[in-house]
């Protein structure tokens, strides 16, 4: 009788010894069943080293002064960007009517807006200098890091 690799005389061939591991000592026993990667004939490896020389990673890195990533920010842009964001427009008119919305008014809008709406207390003391234009962001250049 002629069996493939992955029959049952594959252990015999590979010299792997299989072994049953009854109820709860089986976490592992998929790993018993791997069948060695053998020098030649292996189908594997070469498609997965195929794989990655075609698909190589690239990557773009901006530097400014010495530092990955860090674009000063004038508080005339932050506040542009922030008046341009969908999600802090809805934050915004909450904070300028002092009030906290209705669960029933935010549950229809974006997941974002949901997370600000459940995060109220923090945005009114963390937030409302920044999106008021009258705090921190007043006294100088930021970066977007900061």
């Amino acid at each position: 009788m002629v069996i493939g690799p992955g029959g049952p005389l594959a252990g015999n061939i590979t010299g792997v010894r299989l072994r049953h591991r009854p109820g709860r000592q089986h976490g592992n026993a998929d790993t018993l069943l791997w069948r060695p990667c053998a020098a030649a004939g292996c189908e594997h490896c070469p498609r997965q080293e195929a794989r990655a020389q075609l698909a190589p990673t690239v990557a773009t890195l901006r530097i400014i002064d010495g530092e990955a990533g860090c674009l000063p920010l004038s508080p005339v842009q932050v506040q542009e960007e922030q008046e341009r964001d969908a999600a802090l427009t809805h934050v915004r008119s909450w904070l300028a009517a002092g009030k906290r919305p209705e669960w029933a008014d935010v549950a229809t809008l974006g997941t974002e807006t949901r997370a600000y709406h459940s995060q109220w207390g923090g945005l009114e003391r963390g937030m409302a200098p920044y999106i008021g234009g009258g705090g921190p962001l007043a006294e100088g250049p930021t970066c977007c890091s900061c």
